[in-house]
């Protein structure tokens, strides 16, 4: 297995370390038990954020995203200094911030040395990959319920809102597919008339089990609007890719706010509220890019494209609604992520 990384990684095929470039696997790790070691990365792989091996060294995994499981590198406040101490090794103390700047940076040059004869397809793997992650759940969520013997309303009330919620999010992905593809073919429809309020409500109960399931509230709507604008139909998808991206990268217990603030039904400002991983002013100012998602995101969720923000922008230049986004100062660090609040306004006017 090749690494293109600074640091180790764990070869889950060959259950081996694999040394990095600036750092080799250490002594105690090329000695250390075979199957103590799979033990110990086969219970972390799913778990994404900082570790401590049985030898006590620093081991980190992405969550899912390749490669996925780094190791045999101490990780300021993340190793066991009695276990270690006596290792023969030159192990530098890495602060966090630098590790995840570096493996992030890796990842990076390596996406980029392939992007040219892959941008074409880019959009296409993304969307396949979406729905069959969500077409997965739905099939997983729908066997639960034929097993089940559960005769509760309330539980099966509660799968069938998760494979509403599930197919919801793949009619999302197919949207902006074809406003991707075929932008021509959206405009081309007749616009209707109809309320944000609505919109944005409708996506919020869509979303609702989607966000309990990561432990993220959405919480009542604060204001009102009875502010109505002409729109077209794939207009759903702003709401919907606003709300999903502040559920995704909200850490556990975290709230996600909505305010409406209207005057006299001739101008709206819409501003959800959310807290997510920091943004530097140079990420902020591409966040709407396409693929264009800042390095403390891309380290907390591995899965996104970078496209949500980048269709809800084009889909509100469609309407003549003014989109912006800004990340405050560091409020928390979690797994070595900063974390702040993150807000994204939408301002409409008649």
């Amino acid at each position: 297995m090749k690494n293109s990384s600074a640091f180790p990684i764990w070869d889950t095929n060959n259950n081996k370390v694999v040394d990095g470039t600036f750092l080799s696997a250490s002594t105690q790790c090329l000695k250390s038990k075979t199957r103590v070691c799979a033990k110990h990365y086969e219970k972390i792989k799913g778990i994404k954020g900082f570790h401590t091996c049985p030898a006590g060294l620093t081991t980190y995994s992405t969550g899912d995203t390749e490669p996925s499981l780094y190791s045999s590198v101490k990780v300021q406040g993340y190793y066991d200094v009695t276990k270690t101490k006596r290792l023969p090794d030159y192990l530098p103390t890495i602060p966090p911030q630098v590790f995840l700047a570096s493996i992030n940076k890796s990842r990076s040059l390596l996406h980029n040395t392939s992007r040219e004869s892959e941008v074409d397809s880019d959009m296409v793997d993304f969307s396949i990959h979406e729905v069959r992650r969500f077409n997965g759940e739905i099939k997983r969520i729908s066997e639960e319920l034929l097993l089940s013997k559960e005769n509760d309303l309330s539980y099966v009330q509660k799968k069938v809102k998760s494979i509403f919620a599930s197919s919801s999010l793949i009619s999302v992905r197919l949207n902006a597919f074809d406003l991707e593809e075929n932008p021509d073919v959206i405009t081309s429809q007749s616009k209707f008339s109809t309320g944000i309020f609505k919109k944005f409500q409708k996506a919020s109960h869509c979303l609702d089990t989607y966000a309990r399931d990561r432990g993220v509230r959405i919480m009542p709507f604060r204001g009102t609007s009875h502010m109505t604008i002409d729109m077209y139909q794939i207009f759903d998808l702003i709401p919907f890719v606003i709300l999903e991206n502040a559920i995704k990268y909200s850490p556990e217990n975290q709230n996600v706010a909505v305010l409406f603030e209207e005057i006299n039904q001739r101008s709206l400002t819409v501003t959800v509220s959310s807290i997510g991983p920091c943004n530097t002013e140079v990420e902020i100012n591409k966040i709407f890019c396409k693929k264009s998602r800042g390095c403390q995101a891309e380290l907390f969720d591995g899965t996104g494209g970078g496209y949500g923000l980048y269709f809800a922008k084009m889909i509100c230049d469609m309407h003549n609604i003014k989109v912006s986004a800004r990340s405050g100062t560091p409020k928390f660090e979690l797994n070595g992520i900063q974390f702040s609040d993150f807000i994204l306004t939408l301002e409409v006017a008649r």
